[in-house]
């Protein structure tokens, strides 16, 4: 049956990971931070750990970079790093006005799909109903026979799921009848994960995707209202301050994280020092990881353990020989290829593209 969790791994605390379950704790999870204080990397971290957590056919993502800026390498590449994961079915930045209107649209056409799918019911009671409906029918009544031979065989013999007196007995579905219902599409859980919200909400001037981050923005605050019975989540980045702190999409996440200005010195802790707070006010500590970084591909030294304090935490790694340094895989993109590997083993259906 689905485990219908969506767990956010945001990084580690002075007890353990932290983790958000936007199913339980959100619907929705909202990031604010100064530029350079790891707001992208760790929408990247949120990605791969919701991915490593489900299966590509229960739950997909979505990705948009609110800035028309992203391209070339390392840093610029906003969250296009993210979509050789099997989850992540559209990728789009806000420099192409058409794709951001065909953008809005598909989405407000996908809240109405699944809210005429579900009816009166929410996204966790639908599955429900539904993998039992695929298990589990009432048992029918026997139907009246007509003889065609000289052994008294009936015409429709076999044309039923049950050959039985009648009863309110509940029995299994024939394997058959169970495979079709199987076939159906899949409507996972759909995580939209939108980068500098605060450049779709008040757009520079000039920016090509101006005229057109107007509809997108209405299109995510109708997530916002109506995502959590649907089953679709908001996670979006942004700066401090600003129209974004007015905006549907920060008023209703009742998740928020709160990442630190980033300080200079080899004493301070690296990026992706921040606070989460719960929807009951608690707020945890935490240093984000960096799922980014590449490994070294001729690597000559065994790894080193230590113990590490907490307040060293979000210190660089001790430095190494020039040797070892080399321009391997990121650990985003191993993780990408196992995804992939585990996706055809089970071979989970793929889910369409909203674009």
């Amino acid at each position: 049956c689905i485990r219908d969790r969506a767990w956010a791994v945001l990084g580690a605390g002075p007890r353990g990971p932290v983790c958000a379950d936007l199913v339980a704790q959100g619907p929705h999870l909202l990031i604010e931070g100064p530029a350079g204080s790891g707001r992208t990397e760790l929408l990247r971290a949120v990605v791969a750990s919701l991915a490593a957590a489900e299966r590509p056919d229960r739950l997909s993502v979505v990705l948009m970079d609110g800035r028309d800026s992203v391209g070339g390498g390392g840093q610029g590449e906003g969250l296009r790093v993210c979509t050789d994961v099997p989850h992540v079915t559209t990728h789009l930045t806000a420099n192409d006005p058409v794709r951001m209107r065909e953008f809005a649209q598909s989405l407000s056409a996908e809240l109405k799909r699944r809210a005429e799918l579900l009816g009166r019911c929410d996204f966790a009671e639908w599955h429900t109903g539904r993998e039992l409906s695929g298990r589990m029918v009432a048992q029918r009544t026997a139907s009246p026979r007509t003889p065609t031979g000289p052994a008294g065989t009936s015409g429709d013999q076999g044309a039923g799921d049950l050959d039985s007196p009648s009863s309110s007995t509940i029995r299994l579905r024939p394997a058959a009848a169970r495979r079709r219902t199987e076939t159906a599409p899949p409507l996972p859980r759909l995580v939209v994960i939108v980068d500098d919200l605060d450049a779709l909400v008040s757009p520079p001037l000039g920016s090509p995707g101006r005229p057109a981050a107007g509809s997108v923005i209405r299109a995510l605050e109708a997530v916002s209202r109506e995502g959590e019975r649907l089953g679709v989540h908001l996670v979006a980045a942004t700066g401090p301050g600003g129209r974004t702190a007015e905006s549907e999409a920060a008023r209703r996440a009742t998740l928020r994280v709160t990442l630190d200005t980033p300080a200079t010195g080899p004493d301070e802790p690296a990026p992706g020092r921040g606070r989460l707070t719960w929807p009951d006010g608690r707020v945890t500590a935490f240093q984000a990881g960096r799922v980014t970084g590449r490994i070294p591909r001729t690597a000559t030294l065994r790894p080193t353990v230590v113990p590490l304090e907490w307040d060293r935490m979000g210190d660089p790694p001790a430095r190494r020989p020039v040797r070892e340094l080399g321009n391997g895989p990121t650990d985003l993109a191993l993780l990408a290829s196992a995804l992939e590997r585990a996706a055809r083993e089970v071979a989970a259906a793929e889910v369409p593209s909203l674009l």
